[in-house]
């Protein structure tokens, strides 16, 4: 992809995460600037916008919430987190096979629950980011866990404290080639 296609896919995602306009026209901008750009054939793949968008959306809301939650007030109360389906997967993924390959302990009703500052966020994530989203078109999310919950699983003692581990993400568009386009 050209430079002057991803500034015209970001451009979308930045006018919907503003809330400048809403998800339907933040795609029909993305394709209008993706035909300027002469990549009509981009702009036919909807499928492929939609992830992108709502995968950089997501990201993107991710990262804020990431910063916004890691004030210590915040992870004293609320130390762990648990990994949830937030709607109908669109990816394959076996999510609680990866959750356990990766070190991850399940609890009753299969929860899927960690510390917020252990490595298995980053290792789940094809991003390798602590936050949600962790895969394109990943519909898991996150909710935080207070430490009532988290001393009751075992997780957290009373005065155990912890602190989430720094990222250094730059806020760059992840952009992929739609998996069905011939390569060039």
């Amino acid at each position: 992809m050209t430079s002057d296609q991803i500034r015209a896919i970001e451009s979308a995602v930045e006018e919907l995460i503003a809330g400048k306009v809403n998800t339907a026209t933040a795609r029909l901008n993305a394709k209008l600037g993706l035909r300027a750009t002469g990549a009509g054939d981009l702009s036919d793949e909807s499928d492929w916008l939609d992830d992108i968008i709502d995968t950089n959306v997501g990201l993107r809301c991710g990262w804020k919430n990431y910063k916004a939650d890691s004030r210590k007030p915040i992870v004293d109360r609320w130390p762990a987190q648990e990994l949830f389906g937030a709607g109908p997967e669109r990816d394959a993924r076996d999510w609680t096979s990866l959750w356990l390959q990766n070190g991850g302990r399940l609890f009753t009703g299969l929860r899927m629950i960690a510390l917020r500052d252990n490595p298995i966020w980053s290792a789940i994530s094809d991003f390798d980011l602590p936050f949600s989203p962790f895969a394109k078109a990943s519909r898991m999310r996150t909710r935080l866990i207070d430490r009532d919950e988290a001393n009751v699983l075992g997780l957290i003692d009373r005065d155990r404290q912890i602190a989430l581990p720094h990222v250094n993400w730059n806020g760059a568009l992840l952009v992929w080639e739609p998996e069905d386009r011939p390569k060039e």
